[in-house]
């Protein structure tokens, strides 16, 4: 151990043998020497310490003026410079060629420079923004417009396709290839599918028979390649989604890009599958309808003849007495002639003979022409210019023989009166009016058993 009392250093130990204490070592040191000496070394130890921290302060104080003092301030500089980013600052210069003079000056030139070109890169960026703004009002407006312009298609394209939806006709466009791009409400409803199932299929594929896809198809791409034009009407079958099969008439257009090239066809149909069938069956009607006409128009050329024989049948009688009349100067007087061949020297009696054998001979011609006449079939082209009068009067001197001779051989007397106005021209046939009036007259006749008066009249008709 080691303790110290009154200036005495005393050091102790204990002495052992094999672990076991046998003595002690007792040392005792007089101190007070050695701490004189060591007050003095303390002493001046403290003295050169107070007078190195006086150098030293007066040194710092003289560094502080020459170094300290610009790096301070190019310090604050630096500060100010990386922090508010304000290039504009400059450090002091102390107009020194040292080191810290050079760096000053170097230091201010750079923020100078970078002065310089953060003012361009401003001007730059600012120039940029511009621009950039610029360029983004013009495509915010842009936007706005295609937007607009969008909004309006699809507006547009919606009522497009209420209006096809309403339409009574089929709509179906399709592109190059054939394929369904556009279909109506319509279109759907005849071909049994839905637009689902259409759109993007081969119109051709789905819908054409296979009698005639081939001619159909080779059209479609004359079409699309320019070989021909659009075919504007045609009509092709079409088959549903059931198997059943519908006639469609179609009227077709092309439909162009921006630069004119055919992209595809837009086609509008109607389903005429009744109607065909509706004119099949009434070409059909018509042709027994004509049938029935001919046969009704040669029943009744028949009716119409026979009338005329039984009208002829009624006037034979007088006819025959007309004839007779006729033939008995005729006879007469050649008889005459061929017996007294001295009548030959008598020019005058030979001359009234002649002349009353052709009166005779000219009474039985118009007879025979007035038969004719109303004999023979009426064309109904033979349309003219007619006087009713003279109609009138031609049909009483034909029936005369019937109402007048054969009639007063009965006992019957009957007196036929006419009480013709001014009445102009009328276009028709001769042959048929004169039938009629004679069937009027005959008709007439035979109604009136006790006899009487038939009266014909004509006049214009007043206007109502």
């Amino acid at each position: 151990g080691i303790c110290s009392e009154q200036g005495l250093l005393i050091v102790f130990q204990e002495i052992r043998f094999r672990n076991e204490l046998v003595g002690w070592v007792y040392v005792c040191a007089d101190m007070s020497g050695l701490y004189e000496q060591l007050l003095r070394f303390a002493g001046t130890a403290v003295l050169i310490l107070f007078l190195g921290i006086f150098v030293a302060i007066f040194l710092a104080l003289r560094l502080h003026g020459v170094v300290s003092r610009p790096v301070s301030a190019l310090t604050r500089v630096v500060r100010d410079v990386s922090e508010a980013r304000n290039y504009s600052r400059r450090a002091d210069d102390t107009g020194r060629d040292d080191e810290l003079g050079v760096l000053t000056r170097g230091f201010n030139e750079m923020l100078a420079q970078i002065q310089q070109r953060d003012k361009s890169l401003q001007e730059a960026r600012d120039h940029l923004e511009a621009k950039v703004e610029e360029r983004t009002q013009a495509l915010r407006q842009e936007m706005t417009h295609r937007f607009q312009a969008q909004e309006k298609l699809e507006v547009q394209k919606r009522q497009a396709q209420q209006y096809l939806d309403i339409a009574a006709v089929l709509f179906v466009a399709l592109n190059s290839r054939g394929e369904i791009i556009m279909v109506n409400r319509k279109c759907c409803e005849i071909t049994g599918y839905s637009e689902t199932e259409l759109v993007g299929k081969s119109w051709f594929d789905l819908t054409i028979p296979e009698a005639e896809k081939e001619l159909v198809l080779s059209t479609f791409q004359d079409i699309m390649s320019g070989r021909t034009g659009p075919h504007d009407y045609m009509e092709n079958l079409l088959v549903r989604k059931d198997g059943q099969q519908r006639l469609i008439a179609w009227h077709n257009t092309v439909i162009r890009d921006h630069v004119g090239t055919v992209v595809g066809t837009l086609s509008s149909g109607s389903d005429i599958t009744e109607r065909k069938q509706m004119e099949l069956e009434l070409e059909a009607a018509n042709r027994q309808l004509s049938a029935a006409l001919d046969e009704i128009k040669s029943t009744q050329q028949k009716v119409i003849q026979n009338e005329r024989l039984r009208a002829l049948g009624q006037m034979a009688s007088g006819i025959a007495h007309d004839f007779n009349n006729a033939l008995v100067p005729i006879l007469g007087y050649s008889d005459y002639i061929l017996s007294d061949p001295d009548i030959l020297n008598h020019k005058d009696d030979l001359r009234q003979m002649v002349q009353d054998i052709l009166r005779a001979a000219q009474d039985a011609r118009e007879v025979v022409r007035h038969l004719r006449e109303f004999y023979r079939p009426a064309d109904e082209s033979e349309f003219g210019s007619i006087s009713l009068n003279e109609l009138v009067t031609k049909a009483i001197a034909l029936t005369r023989p019937r109402w007048k001779e054969e009639m007063a051989a009965s006992g019957v007397s009957i007196q036929v009166e006419t009480a013709l106005g001014q009445v102009p021209s009328v276009r028709g046939n001769e042959s048929q009016i004169t039938q009629a009036i004679v069937n009027l007259v005959l008709n007439a006749v035979d109604a009136m058993r006790q006899g009487g008066t038939i009266t014909i009249s004509t006049r214009v008709q007043e206007s109502w």
